[in-house]
């Protein structure tokens, strides 16, 4: 029967599967942080690309060292031949001053290489280490939402099987029919109970018609529905109960 009491046993569960569906929702809105992670993930990309072209920059100044040290090898070899005297054939001594100036200028120019290569190894350097700084952060505020999320949904869990455990000590005091009814009425996202407050539905919320208030005045154990959505009346809880 559906009494005020069992009404009451009813609303409850209804009540508390609200609590429960709402517990759900936020858990599903919680942010886990995915997008940080895929911050995190994008930054260490970055860095790997960094690293090579810093390891780039590195041989394209070793190189150029190298072949600077090979000119500056063969202009000292030159010199040396040109200073000694032994070089007679004007020919001959033409080609070697030739070649010295040729070399000379080689030099100026690999001098400039070097310096400019040394200037964008250094500047690679520098975008490294903000990137790893920038990472460190990425990662430290990754890790810190993480840590956060995971005591929300903790908190969240025991608060859903505390009010899982409460719903189930309450179905137990239900009466059958009205529980199974409120059960095919549930898997509809339809509430059986509607609790009467200000003189209106609290399921659908309308407003009561003056003749089903002025019924309930007259027979407070009366069996009323809502006209408008169909719920069972609750029109008094037990004392103390908001």
């Amino acid at each position: 029967m559906a009494t005020q009491e069992n009404l009451w046993v009813i609303y409850q569960i209804q009540r508390l599967d609200g609590n429960l569906a709402a517990i759900e929702r936020r858990r599903a809105a919680l942010d886990d942080g995915t997008a940080l992670g895929r911050e995190v993930a994008a930054r260490r990309q970055r860095i790997a690309s960094l690293e090579e072209e810093q390891r780039q920059a590195g041989l394209a100044v070793r190189d150029a060292e190298l072949e600077l040290s090979s000119v500056e090898a063969r202009i000292q070899r030159l010199d040396q031949v040109l200073y000694s005297g032994k070089v007679g054939n004007p020919k001959e001594l033409q080609g070697y001053q030739d070649e010295l100036a040729s070399l000379r200028r080689r030099k100026d120019t690999l001098e400039e290489q070097v310096l400019t290569r040394m200037e964008e190894s250094d500047a690679a350097t520098d975008r490294l280490a903000a990137a790893r700084e920038a990472e460190a952060d990425a990662t430290a505020r990754w890790k810190a939402h993480v840590l956060a999320y995971r005591k929300e949904v903790a908190a969240l869990d025991a608060e859903k099987q505390a009010l899982v455990e409460q719903r189930e000590a309450v179905r137990a005091q239900a009466e059958a029919d009205l529980l199974r009814a409120y059960d095919a009425a549930a898997r509809l996202r339809k509430p059986l109970v509607g609790r009467v407050e200000e003189d209106a539905c609290g399921a659908c919320g309308m407003a009561l018609p003056g003749r089903m208030v002025k019924e309930y005045t007259t027979n407070p154990d009366a069996e009323l529905t809502c006209p408008t959505c169909g719920a069972h009346l609750l029109w008094r809880v037990p004392p103390g109960e908001a």
